[in-house]
Order: C-alpha cells, then structure tokens, then sequence
C-alpha cells in the first residue's frame, strides 16, 4: 500500500501538511527506528529526541510543534497525533489481512520442502518457506510469509501468525500461539480503541516453546519481538510486543514479561514472575518465583526475590522481621 500526505489528510478527516504534499509512504514505523518511505509520530515530548534521527518521511505532530527551519521531512499536524497513528496502523492491519485468501484444498503458492511433514488438517498460508526435516503435526495453523527453519517441530494445534520467522532445531510445544496481536489500546472518550499491530516474531535457532504460550509481534513494520538462541520458555508464558530475550535464557512457567522489556543473556527466572514494561534486566539475572520486576536491573548476576523484587539475601531478612513483627510487642 502507497499513501501520499494528501491522501492521509483525508483518511483521517483532519490534518495540515508542512512539506511535500505528494511525499509517500509504504510502511508504519516507530519514530526511534523509522525507515525510508514510512510514516510516525510524536507521542510527547520524550521522543524529541528522535526527530532529526529518524528516517521517517512523514511524521504526524500535534498543532502545536515547532518546526524545524531545516525541514526535510513532510510533517501532518493533527490534533490527537496516537489516535491518527492508530488509525493508519488499522489501515495497513485491514490491507494485510485482505491480501491473501486461503485457496480451496490448501493450495498455496508456498516452498515446502520435499522432506517436510505437514501433518493432516494443517493449513499453509501463502508466500511460506518450509524447510528440510521440518515436521508441523496435525491442526496447526501457519499463517502467510512464515519462514520455518529446518529440523524445527511443530506440535498439534500451534497458531503462527503472518511474518514470523522460526529458527533451525526449534519446538513449539502444543497451543502455542506465536506473533499475535500485543495489548496495546488507548483511551478516547471512555472507549479503549485498539492498536493494531504490523511487526513480527523473529525465533533464532535451538529455541523451545512451551505449550500455551504466547508470544505477541511487534507494533510497527519496523519492531519485531525477538527470542534468540537457545532460550528455553516453558508453559503458558507471555511475552508482550517488542521484547527481546538475550541468548541462553530460561523462562519458567506462568511469567508475564510486558511490552519493550529486554532480558539478558543467560538469565534464570523462576514460575509465575511478572516484569513490568520498557525494562532491561541484566545477563545472569536470577529472579525467584512470584517475584515481581518493576525496575531495570543494571547488575550482572543478580538475584532477586520478592512481591517487589530486589536483593534475595536482603529479602529474605526483611521477611524474617516481617514474620516476627507480632513478636516485638
């Protein structure tokens, strides 16, 4: 898809263009990691920053932004810029799920290899490569423009959303759905209005995948949520959009990790964790079970432990006073 900031202008109803007004885009992309022929926005003030950085063509802006004097991008002004970024990420969503129709019987334009096993009522979309020795057992859903890497096993009922790319000697355990939509929503008006996602799932080479899991895409063309080498994630856990989990890293039942967070190499976290958004936990981080993250962690090495974790030793001797507190009477 091809829209021109005139075109823009009308779709949502509103906007004044500063700059070239045939100036086009083919993708939607965050403002710190914009590409050529894109369109972003400024949400506030902290994404400043960005602006003579990205490489964005169109940025939408509130009515009241300075402009550059050496503009060379083509700027919308709007009065609710996220809410017109979300109406355009919905446009290119609606584009890409209308792209490709399922044909009848499977048939589909995709490069499945010879020694692959698709497995009865699984479904291939268009546009897949599926490589040598890859085995997708029976109701698997793979969705279109999926790179599965050979000696990779699918299991029974796994759901693997359009653009995700799925490293060499892989398992995705049962029920496992791989590059669905985030949580992302904004509130107008009393209503929550949905942030569609465009990004993907990058998988890299000896991962596992636990049954029930849920690993969601990135938000923009440009973000994708990235699981590297060796990591091993275990039953019904949830990774939310753009986050990345460094090489070597065990993630044990029941955690939750939030949108944009990056966990280091190595790093053991125990069953049912929960780590907060936008944070960057260190390589060799321990966090013990039913802890809750919500702060970076800067220190390799690390263990923590508690409702809100810090220090393991120093938790452990507050919960000491804490269990005596009705001693000290």
């Amino acid at each position: 898809m091809k829209l021109t900031a005139n075109k823009i202008i009308t779709i949502l109803g509103e906007g004044i263009i500063i700059g070239n007004p045939e100036q086009y885009i083919s993708s939607v992309c965050g403002i710190e990691n914009g590409w050529e022929n894109s369109i972003s926005y400024i949400k506030d003030d902290s994404f400043l920053k960005f602006y003579n950085k990205t490489k964005s063509n169109i940025i939408i802006v509130d009515k009241t932004f300075l402009i550059n004097k050496n503009l060379d991008k083509t700027l919308i002004k709007v009065k609710d810029p996220q809410y017109s970024f979300c109406k355009i990420l919905k446009l290119f969503a609606d584009e890409e799920k209308n792209k490709f129709l399922l044909k009848e019987n499977n048939e589909t334009n995709s490069n499945v290899h010879k020694t692959a096993i698709i497995s009865l009522n699984s479904v291939i979309g268009e546009n897949c490569t599926i490589e040598e020795n890859v085995q997708i057992l029976p109701n698997c859903y793979i969705g279109n423009n999926v790179h599965v890497k050979k000696n990779t096993t699918i299991n029974s009922g796994t759901c693997i959303y359009n653009n995700s790319i799925i490293g060499e000697n892989c398992i995705i355990h049962s029920g496992a759905v791989i590059g669905a939509d985030g949580f992302g929503f904004i509130n107008r008006n009393k209503k929550n209005i949905k942030l569609y996602h465009l990004g993907k799932v990058i998988i890299k080479n000896n991962v596992e995948i636990g049954a029930n899991s849920c690993i969601d895409k990135g938000l923009t063309h440009s973000d994708s949520t990235i699981i590297e080498e060796n990591v091993k994630i275990d039953n019904l856990v949830q990774i939310g959009h753009n986050v990345k989990i460094n090489y070597g890293t065990i993630i044990a039942g029941h955690c939750g990790i939030a949108g944009s967070t990056e966990i280091g190499k190595n790093c053991i976290i125990g069953g049912k964790v929960a780590i907060s958004d936008h944070l960057k936990i260190a390589d060799e981080v321990k966090i013990a079970g039913n802890s809750g993250v919500t702060k970076s962690i800067k220190k390799a090495g690390s263990v923590l432990q508690g409702p809100i974790a810090f220090d393991k030793t120093k938790f452990q001797k507050a919960y000491i006073h804490f269990k005596n507190l009705d001693n000290n009477k």
